[in-house]
C-alpha cells in the first residue's frame, strides 16, 4: 500500500505558531495570559470586522 502525505506551508506555520505560544503560556503568569488573550481576541475581532466592510 502506499501512502501519500502532503503537509502544506499553512500547516507548518500553524504548529510554529502553536509551539511558541504554549512556550510563552508556561512562562507567563495567569494574570499576564488572560491579557494576552484578550488582546490577541480583541485584534481577531478587528481584523474580521475590517475585512468584512472593506468587501
Amino acid at each position: 500500500m502506499n501512502f501519500n502525505i502532503s503537509i502544506d506551508w499553512k500547516f507548518i506555520t500553524a504548529l510554529g505558531v502553536a509551539i511558541g505560544i504554549d512556550i510563552f503560556a508556561i512562562k507567563m503568569n495567569t494574570e499576564t495570559a488572560t491579557e494576552v488573550l484578550i488582546n490577541a481576541i480583541g485584534t481577531c475581532k478587528e481584523f474580521l470586522v475590517t475585512e468584512k466592510c472593506a468587501n
